[in-house]
């Protein structure tokens, strides 16, 4: 049997990389296969400057039926639409957006691109006026450039005499000519945008018009216009029936390239830093166009912005980020709320949008760049198992489906009652298309049909808890023998009941437990009292006892890193090198914005303990000082808030009878945790 596994998505995972600008401590990358020569790569990345989400889409030009082509409006370049909408309507497998723009100012669905448009080998408007804004372009050899064009045009009247046309289909606020034709839309701007239009049929002049409303251009024609009050070159030089000449000069020449779009500033050229002409300052969402020496691996680039979990970049961090894909040239587009990462893959029916948009909703834009396949549909080549959800957990069932490409990863129909499921390594089966997994464990999913085989592998967490049924949750009276860990929260009393509470406390853990934590800063007195092994302060420290990880965190300035340089690497190195079945994880500070001001730094933190620890069958217990003595469960993860006795008053009863202490038990497969009172 002929065996075609097709791994569309990859997971890699880098630590401690410094070829950033910043101190990278962690970073996952998500690759999935768009179509053949077509790569998307989602990296989410953590530094010592906070959080990175960047979307990126390697595109290789030497696959034949592979194109880049300029997305605009079908109703004109003038209309805004966001980048989904364009995607859609030109059949595109992956889109950014791309120019900056210029709205008309009366209608919020109308804009102008700065830069020049060229689509499929037909200039659609000019490029920009001088040496700040740059383009890039694919010629007819599919070979991508980057770099600043130029443009002039002349307007001649019937006596000869000149006046430069400012653009073709563009805003012009400083005032002059400009040329309008069905490119730009259905019909010229009118006022009072412009000042006086004249309509120009079969090269003759066929109506002069002033302060009026756009016109319908003709069919084989088009309108120069006058944007500028008492601008009368039109009116003195030219009447109805007059010949109308213009000499347009573009370099380089519009005819050898079959796309092109404007941008910004060059980040790299010729593979050096290149100056900064069109300075977008400060940390933002940015989207970038990059190609290596060749010209033909091509590199669309997004970087969410303006969240928490993603900070944006700077363009010296954008141009960094652009070298190290390998880039030999690369460009800055239009950033900020426009930033859109689009694509879709094989197994999405439709493009959808991959990144967060900085906005909250998709900005419309005057264009955007797209990855086109002309690819032919083939014979079945690979295929696919697609789970409902990313996580499965027992006793849940879940929806399976098999998809099947060909070689360029177009989905193919077939009868899916020939497909045939089987199940290992797990208790459960499936019927119907629908997994039931009986059990946790890791779950080997095969899908065959006909000559084709695929294999999932895929770890089934335990059944969801809640804490009143907790499996693991015990009764205070309930004795079990093996290890026992006692978990405190702060000793920092600052009453003589609190001092009497925590050698309460002291007494008990010493006739009971096999380990100690204490949380946060713990009193001399309470230490020395303490019989069994400690582990206490405010640093990282990691301890193994028999079956059991103790890793002590400290949070106490609003993460790890800013609470101790260097205690990510430690505990990642950790993580990597468990031999423990049961990790108990002690926080100064609340898994939250209290003990993680960083919100890219909190989603790493759960992250890590679900992928590293959770979904290779760890029992995972994260422990920390808070406002009350209280357990949640979340993907898999049991997290404690312990008050401890810093607030004990003897005039307040609740806060005596809330003197509570963690004591977790193990003996081989088998955990209990007891939330047990001091008194």
């Amino acid at each position: 049997m002929r065996k075609r596994v097709l791994a569309l998505v990859v997971l890699t995972v880098s630590l401690f990389n410094t070829a950033f600008a910043a101190s990278i401590i962690y970073e996952d990358k998500q690759e999935t296969i768009i179509t053949r020569g077509v790569t998307q790569t989602v990296t989410q990345r953590f530094t010592d400057n906070g959080g990175y989400k960047i979307h990126t889409l390697k595109i290789d030009l030497n696959e034949e039926f592979l194109d880049l082509k300029t997305l605009v409006s079908e109703k004109g370049i003038n209309t805004r639409e966001n980048v989904l909408e364009l995607a859609k309507s030109a059949g595109a497998l992956a889109a950014v957006n791309a120019d900056f723009f210029q709205p008309s100012g009366s209608d919020p669905t109308k804009a102008a691109p700065l830069g020049v448009v060229i689509d499929d080998g037909k200039m659609l408007t000019t490029p920009a006026r001088g040496k700040n804004m740059a383009t890039v372009a694919t010629d007819y050899n599919n070979i991508v450039s980057m770099g600043f064009w130029d443009q002039y045009i002349d307007l001649i009247a019937p006596n000869e005499e000149k006046k430069q046309i400012i653009h073709i289909n563009k805003y012009f606020d400083e005032g002059g000519l400009v040329l309008f034709n069905s490119d730009w839309g259905p019909s010229s701007p009118g006022a009072p945008i412009t000042k006086v239009e004249m309509v120009v049929e079969k090269g003759v002049v066929k109506e002069i018009r002033t302060g009026e409303q756009g016109v319908e251009f003709p069919e084989d024609g088009y309108v120069i216009a006058s944007t500028a009050d008492g601008d009368t070159f039109i009116t003195d030089h030219f009447k109805v029936g007059d010949k109308v000449v213009t000499d347009t000069w573009v370099e380089p020449d519009p005819e050898d390239f079959k796309m092109a779009v404007g941008g910004g500033t060059l980040l790299i050229c010729n593979g050096e830093d290149a100056p900064v002409t069109h300075n977008i300052s400060g940390t933002q969402p940015r989207t970038a166009m990059g190609a290596d020496k060749s010209g033909k691996i091509i590199y669309l680039v997004t970087v969410d912005g303006r969240q928490s979990i993603s900070r944006g970049m700077t363009l010296t961090e954008l141009r960094e980020y652009m070298y190290s894909l390998g880039c030999y040239n690369a460009i800055n587009l239009d950033g900020g709320g426009s930033t859109t990462f689009v694509t879709k893959t094989p197994s999405e029916d439709l493009p959808t949008v991959k990144n967060t948009v900085s906005d909250g909703a998709m900005r419309r834009v005057a264009n955007a760049v797209g990855v086109i396949s002309s690819a032919p549909v083939g014979l079945p080549e690979y295929a696919e198992i697609i789970c409902e959800n990313k996580t499965i957990y027992a006793k849940e069932p879940q929806k399976l489906k098999l998809k099947i490409y060909d070689k360029y990863y177009k989905s193919l129909e077939f009868d899916e009652d020939e497909a045939e499921f089987t199940l290992s390594g797990i208790e459960g089966y499936i019927d119907d298309g629908v997994l039931y997994p009986l059990s946790s464990g890791n779950a080997v999913i095969t899908a065959k049909h006909k000559k084709l085989e695929v294999t999932l592998k895929k770890y089934v967490r335990p059944a969801k808890q809640m804490p009143e049924t907790d499996i693991m949750r015990f009764s205070p009276k309930t004795q079990m023998e093996g290890t026992s860990i006692a978990v405190l929260g702060s000793t920092d009393y600052s009453t003589l009941l609190g001092r009497l509470y925590a050698y309460r406390f002291v007494s008990k853990v010493n006739d009971e437990a096999d380990a100690v934590c204490l949380m946060g800063k713990a009193r001399e007195d309470i230490v020395k009292r303490i019989k069994p092994p400690l582990v206490s302060g405010e640093y990282y420290y990691a301890a193994y006892k028999k079956e059991n990880l103790i890793i002590q965190l400290d949070n106490r300035q609003g993460g790890l890193e800013k609470s101790e340089e260097g205690q990510w690497s430690r505990f990642l190195s950790q993580l990597d090198n468990v031999k423990a079945n049961n990790i108990i994880i002690t926080l100064s500070l609340p898994p939250n914005s209290e003990g993680f001001t960083d919100g890219a730094e909190l989603i790493l933190f759960k992250k890590v303990l679900e992928e590293k620890l959770v979904d290779k069958g760890k029992n995972v217990f994260v422990v920390y000082s808070g406002e009350d003595n209280s357990i949640k469960i979340e993907n898999g993860i049991r997290y404690f808030s312990l008050k401890g006795v810093k607030d004990v008053k003897s005039s307040k009863y609740t806060s005596l009878a809330e003197c509570s202490y963690l004591l977790i038990t193990s003996n081989g497969d088998n955990v209990i945790y007891q939330i047990k009172n001091i008194l």
